[in-house]
């Protein structure tokens, strides 16, 4: 596009080399720079209010460079920038407008790609690409609230692997009994088909599971507690097992 554009531009300067010619040629080959970005910041999936406010001034951008060379045609007269009138304000405002979406605009974006990636680092684990403890505590939380004004289940699964015994949990929102069973034993098939290459056998994982109602009195503690009781009892009944905590709360 940019040989396209400088060629452009060259082929007016030889050929017809007329200020309104000009300024029309340079006006739409700089519009046309800004089409495909103004379309994927508006139109992109899950688009930040940020890009969205951007790419609208893109639009406006390019709206301007449209005016400005129709303004340029239209006059046969020669025409300056200094000289008042509707082509001086147009030029003004798209060139005012050029350097504000290229500069302020790309530091605007750039900060909010920054964010992004400070929150992603501050919320998910490096190694396992899940969320870490913290995050995953607060949005728990978040959850059994909602369950508590809707009063629908909600199943938590507990288990741990590697040498060390780390801990890993799901918690499954309007997952009912049946529900978190089939999703507990899809996760256990999971794990045994993985296997690891280097080493001749095959993983298994004991689980630890809970289904409540939440009411008001229910804290993601209590759960904790139950299914680590789970947990405990799955591996008392051998490995690769689940097994079920039913307690009132």
């Amino acid at each position: 596009m940019t040989a396209a554009t400088i060629l452009g531009f060259h082929l007016v300067i030889f050929f017809n080399n007329q200020e309104n010619i000009r300024i029309a040629a340079a006006s739409i080959g700089i519009a046309a720079f800004m089409v495909t970005p103004a379309y994927r910041m508006i139109r992109i999936k899950n688009a930040s209010s940020i890009m969205k406010i951007i790419g609208f001034l893109y639009i406006f951008t390019i709206a301007s460079l449209v005016g400005r060379t129709i303004a340029a045609l239209e006059f046969n007269q020669m025409m300056g920038l200094f000289t008042p009138g509707l082509y001086q304000t147009l030029s003004f405002l798209a060139l005012f407008l050029i350097m504000f979406v290229g500069n302020t605009g790309f530091v605007i974006l750039l900060k909010e790609q920054v964010d992004q990636e400070l929150l992603r680092v501050a919320s998910f684990d490096d190694l396992t690409g899940i969320l870490n403890r913290r995050t995953f505590v607060l949005l728990a939380k978040q959850i059994i609230a909602e369950h508590v004004k809707k009063q629908k289940h909600l199943s938590l699964v507990l288990f741990d692997i590697r040498y060390g015994g780390d801990e890993f949990a799901i918690l499954l929102p309007e997952a009912n009994e049946a529900e978190s069973d089939r999703l507990v034993e899809r996760f256990r098939l999971s794990a045994v088909q993985a296997g690891i290459p280097e080493i001749p056998a095959t993983l298994s994982v004991s689980r630890g599971v809970v289904t409540i109602v939440p009411d008001q009195r229910t804290t993601l503690e209590t759960l904790y507690n139950l299914c680590d009781r789970a947990l405990y009892d799955a591996k008392g009944n051998g490995r690769n097992g689940a097994a079920r905590t039913r307690i009132a709360l």
